[in-house]
């Protein structure tokens, strides 16, 4: 057996470790260390605040600006305050005034005012479908109806919905209606609805000055996208548009071509009036047959009523266009007035075609064949004129070419390439396309010595201020000579007096013009029953002051000719202008009782190349006491004199020509309004005139 022994158990004692003693100066070395990079980091962290701070703050400032308003504010353009349009008196012709739109913030909207949807719908007239869209829209600001009438602003406020704000707009207004409405043009909102755009006439002609600066609508929203306010930022006003157009002017000769249409019977027409000296457009009136002064129901119609045709339309002129023709013979020295012309018997051969006139004339003075409007003797001239010195001067009379008269869509017509085979249509109307604003311009250049103005219909910018900012100066130049210019007015003189435009002769005025009687084109072919009517020319022909140009579309057949129905329309404008304008009497007035009861005296008839004159015109006589009657007035008009003082006479109960006669005889303006005959007039009849009296009448 194995004995153990045990082995005694000793203390074991853990070892001492010995520690470096550490020096005071290092562990305050050690504190420093750690200060500064505490320092250090704290001195980073904030640099790199700082710094994000300014990125922040300036260098994304405006983008973020905009990220927050994006967020708390929605911005509406709301259409800019276009200028005023004024007619050469100072009346205005269009103007913006304020209107009220409606909105609403959906967000806005509680029940009870949901309860009022649909008597909303009912007071703007809107379908109830459509209003209850807008009112559960998402957007946090929707337009319901923009520009609502006065009644319509007053029931939506007293609705009484919180919802829903009213945002005051501008709205274009005219207030003369729809007189010189082709000339003025309109507005319509652009592409995105917010602006409004001249859409035709001076509106879009002279839009980049019109057009004003917008306005802003400014809806501030909380986090919950409720609006809490709106402000709005009213629009800056564009200039102001001075015209050459004279209102009243405008008003009559609007009114004598929706008579004459409906009288007649045509299909529509245009009349231009212009200044022959100064190339102002006073009158542009156009017609598509409808009454001119009814609003127009449809969009067809609208777009009908707006166009211009007196510049946007162009024809076949017929025998006015010879004008052109036989100013060119005079100015080369190929021909004077009393040359003759061997017209072969109304006859001639052109390009395989025979050529007509209205009689078989024979030998005939230039001065006798323009007057019979002889189409072989405009041929012959025209040939011997040749084609390239015939081109020159329809380009100097401004054919072809635009006139830039400051109306949108103005068209130039114009003569194709003008070879031989065309050398015999052309001089007398034919293969060549013209506007009556062009031919306006013709005989305005023969009224003025020869000197070819510029039609415009824009007088001046204005600013806000009233300061004149451009001065509109048309352009000139030279056509023909004055001693051409003077044989042409003798020429178209004898037009009136003894040719085929006698029906466009006025008492106590002189008149010169030339009618043209044009086939249309159908089918590629001449019609034989479709006919354009003209008549252009310049009263007083002594002194001229307004050159007129009239055409008619499709007058009924056999009273189709430019003598028959367009010169009584030129007499009928020469007659109510000259008197309105003030222009005092050249020749001595004719005096026929016949005349004055409206009773026809038959002349002779002077047929000739489609433009024959067959009309009535009284006997000629002479008195120094004419009374002032009208050819359709029902009554004369007497001038009062007491004590040798020109006195008021009494208008009521005429028609406007003879009271703008009558009111011319003793020197007074005549400012009517209406039609039918005269209600009221502003001045008592036997009150004396003085100098620079209007009187205002009121036509029923």
């Amino acid at each position: 057996m194995t004995t153990r022994i045990a082995t005694p158990v000793r203390n074991v004692v853990p070892p001492v470790t010995r520690r470096r003693a550490v020096a005071p100066a290092a562990t305050a070395q050690v504190s420093v260390w750690r200060l500064f990079s505490i320092g250090g980091l704290l001195g980073l962290w904030l640099l790199i605040v700082v710094g994000r701070l300014v990125q922040l703050q300036v260098y994304q400032a405006d983008a973020l600006r905009e990220k927050a308003e994006q967020q708390q504010q929605k911005t509406f353009q709301t259409p800019p305050c276009r200028g005023k349009i004024l007619d050469r008196q100072g009346r205005e012709l269009a103007t913006s005034l304020k209107a009220a739109s409606v909105y609403v913030a959906p967000k806005n909207l509680t029940g009870e005012d949901l309860q009022k949807a649909d008597q909303l719908a009912a007071i703007l007239g809107l379908d109830r479908e459509t209003v209850w869209r807008k009112l559960r829209s998402s957007s946090a600001f929707v337009a319901l109806k923009r520009k609502v009438s006065p009644e319509e602003e007053k029931a939506v406020q007293q609705l009484e919905m919180r919802g829903v704000e009213l945002v005051t707009e501008m709205q274009r207004h005219y207030p003369q209606g729809l007189v010189g409405a082709s000339v003025v043009g309109f507005v319509g909102l652009s592409e995105d609805d917010t602006e409004e755009r001249g859409k035709a006439g001076v509106e879009r002609a002279f839009e980049k000055h019109l057009i004003g600066k917008p306005g802003r609508v400014i809806v501030e929203q909380d986090a919950r996208r409720k609006v809490f306010n709106v402000l709005e930022e009213s629009p800056e006003v564009g200039q102001s548009l001075v015209l050459t157009l004279d209102i009243q002017i405008q008003l009559q000769v609007e009114r004598i071509l929706s008579e004459a249409i409906r009288e007649q019977g045509c299909k529509g027409g245009a009349i231009a009036v212009l200044e022959p000296s100064t190339g102002d457009v006073l009158a542009l009136a156009s017609s598509f047959g409808e009454p001119i002064h009814d609003p127009p129901k449809d969009a067809e119609s609208l777009l009908r009523r707006y166009r211009n045709r007196a510049v946007m339309d162009h024809y076949e002129p017929g025998s006015v266009f010879k004008i052109i023709t036989y100013a060119g013979a005079f100015e080369e020295k190929l021909l004077t007035r009393q040359q003759r012309i061997d017209c072969q018997g109304g006859s001639i051969q052109m390009n395989g075609h025979t050529i007509l006139d209205g009689g078989r004339y024979g030998a005939l003075t230039a001065e006798e064949a323009f007057a019979k409007s002889s189409n072989v003797a405009a041929i012959k001239t025209g040939i011997r004129l040749g084609r390239d010195r015939l081109l020159r001067y329809v380009e100097r009379f401004g054919f072809g070419q635009l006139t830039e008269v400051g109306l949108a869509g103005e068209t130039a017509g114009g003569v194709g390439h003008l070879s031989d085979a065309l050398l015999g249509a052309v001089p007398m109307g034919y293969s060549v396309n013209v506007t009556p604003l062009q031919l306006c311009a013709a005989a305005a250049t023969i009224a003025n010595g020869g000197v070819w103005v510029q039609p415009h219909a824009a007088r001046r910018i204005v600013s806000t201020t009233g300061d004149t900012l451009l001065d509109i100066k048309p352009k000139t130049r030279r056509v023909v000579s004055q001693e051409t210019a003077r044989d042409l007015t003798e020429l178209m003189r004898a037009v009136v007096e003894k040719g085929t435009g006698k029906r466009a002769s006025v008492r106590g005025y002189s008149t010169a013009g030339k009618t043209g009687t044009a086939k249309k084109v159908e089918r590629g072919r001449y019609s034989e029953t479709r006919y354009v009517a003209s008549f252009v020319g310049f009263a007083p022909a002594t002194r001229p002051a307004l050159a007129i140009a009239v055409m008619l579309d499709e007058p009924p057949y056999g009273r189709h000719h430019g003598g028959d129905a367009a010169a009584p329309v030129f007499a009928r404008v020469v007659e109510t202008l000259l008197p309105l304008l003030q222009i005092p009497p050249d020749i001595s007035p004719d005096i026929d009782p016949a005349w004055a009861t409206g009773t026809p005296i038959p002349r002779e008839a002077t047929p000739d190349g489609g433009d024959a004159g067959g009309a009535f015109r009284p006997a000629a006589s002479r008195t120094a006491d004419i009374v002032l009657a009208q050819p359709r007035s029902s009554e004369p008009t007497t001038v009062v004199t007491i004590n040798n003082s020109l006195r008021m006479p009494d208008l009521r109960g005429l028609g406007v020509r003879s009271a703008l006669m009558a009111c011319a005889k003793v020197g007074i303006r005549l400012d009517a309004s209406g039609f039918g005959t005269v209600r009221t007039q502003s001045i008592p009849p036997g009150t004396p005139v003085t100098e620079g009296m209007t009187c205002k009448a009121t036509l029923n």
